[in-house]
């Protein structure tokens, strides 16, 4: 049933350990952080993975989903802090779409993209998101699998995402930049590649000043990496963010910048069952010790970074058990509930956890995007593979997250805000 869901009161969940969990010591949940967050808002039907960013100006927030029966995307935008939606059909020629993501750059752009059947599109508009334009990436590379978007300090326009046997040369993660509002995606150079610190699943992209970073999972997906590029995307730096003994393909990591540098967060199960960790750095190049900083407790993966000056966050997902990966035949019965933890701008947990909704947004198996991982493991798409937030001009923090009743049909996307 929806109706738990919208609680108009949020309470908060906390995590229970099971025995061999091997959590380190943290805060759990307390009932005092949940005054922070307004209630869920309720965007409507929609798919999973919604992605949410503030505009340059900050006076519009779009949100871009997926739609639920495959066809083109939405974007819902809010001109009052969140108070209202509006929803927005991003392009009407495009069916059998999935993944997006959205960017907003200066003098009214936004860019959505979408996995199609052919591969990636982008949409354009020029107005604040009120019409759209299709525009094509150029050159013969289709930018296949899990595409990402930013925008430099110049107002060029990046799209990022993973190629197949590309030229004959294995997997690789192709770049396009457009140099005039839109128009145009010519490919530049790669991120990775089979000859440079190879990944297998792309995180989202971050444009700190002139430099554009990628991170990603490498090293047979039990390492995290970072690829930067300072000349405009032609050419790409990979550095070793962390080398962990276990997976660390849980499924993308994640970015942010502060005023101190970036912050990377991933999730893996070297305590026992799957915490979420970051490290951080000020040039790039090096980075610190991994800081767990989920709460002790049960199980916690899918976290995204939302950071603006010093002001930051890391939201994951969180349930009780034990679980080493989210595909577990364990997992069946487990409920999801979206968590928020404050950070330092050096990425240093603040205070407690705070459970974002009142009744778990997924129950069961969240599976990867390709096979099983866990053995008698189950597939279940449902939630997909991560939720979103950004930190608005006024420092609060703002999230996007799908909810489903166990049914693709039934998924509805949210909006909670921090009061």
């Amino acid at each position: 049933m929806r109706a738990p869901l919208l609680a108009l009161l949020l309470l908060l969940v906390a995590g229970c350990a099971t025995p061999g969990g091997g959590d380190a010591p943290g805060p759990a949940p307390s009932a005092g952080g949940a005054s922070r967050f307004l209630a869920p808002q309720d965007l409507g039907p929609g798919g999973p993975e919604p992605v949410v960013v503030f505009s340059p100006e900050g006076d519009r927030i779009y949100v871009a989903a997926q739609d639920p029966n495959g066809g083109a995307p939405r974007v819902f935008i809010s001109k009052d802090g969140g108070a209202t939606f509006s929803s927005h059909r991003v392009t009407t020629d495009v069916t059998g779409g999935g993944e997006v993501d959205i960017a907003a750059g200066p003098a009214g752009m936004v860019y959505v993209t979408q996995l199609g059947p052919r591969g990636n599109i982008v949409s354009v508009s020029r107005d604040r998101g009120e019409t759209w334009q299709t525009a094509p990436l150029g050159g013969a590379s289709q930018y296949f699998d899990r595409e990402w978007l930013a925008v430099d300090a110049q107002g060029r326009v990046y799209v990022v995402a993973r190629e197949f046997g590309a030229a004959g040369q294995g997997e690789s993660s192709g770049v396009a930049r457009s140099d005039d509002r839109g128009l145009t995606f010519p490919p530049r150079g790669r991120a990775w590649s089979s000859l440079d610190e190879p990944g297998i699943a792309n995180g989202p992209l971050v444009a700190v000043g002139n430099a554009v970073h990628l991170v990603y999972v490498c090293r047979d997906g039990n390492a995290v990496c970072l690829s930067t590029s300072r000349d405009g995307g032609l050419t790409w730096a990979q550095t070793l963010v962390a080398q962990r003994g276990v997976s660390a393909a849980n499924v993308y990591p994640a970015i942010a910048a502060t005023g101190s540098g970036l912050l990377v967060a991933w999730s893996d199960a070297t305590d026992g069952a799957l915490g979420v960790y970051v490290s951080r750095s000020s040039d790039g190049v090096s980075w610190s010790a991994p800081v767990k900083v989920s709460h002790a407790g049960g199980t916690s993966t899918l976290p995204w970074l939302a950071a603006r000056g010093n002001t930051a966050w890391v939201v994951y997902l969180h349930a009780d058990g034990s679980f080493r990966a989210t595909d577990c035949p364990a997992v069946a019965g487990a409920g999801w509930v979206p968590h928020a933890r404050e950070l330092s701008s050096n990425g240093e947990p603040r205070g407690d956890a705070i459970a974002l909704t009142a009744s778990p947004v997924h129950r069961g198996i969240i599976s990867p995007p390709v096979g099983v991982t866990c053995s008698g493991g189950a597939r279940d798409r449902n939630f997909g593979d991560f939720f979103t937030a950004t930190v608005s001009p006024q420092g609060k923090l703002i999230v996007a997250v799908s909810a489903d009743d166990g049914d693709p049909a039934s998924t509805r996307d949210l909006v909670i805000r921090e009061r």
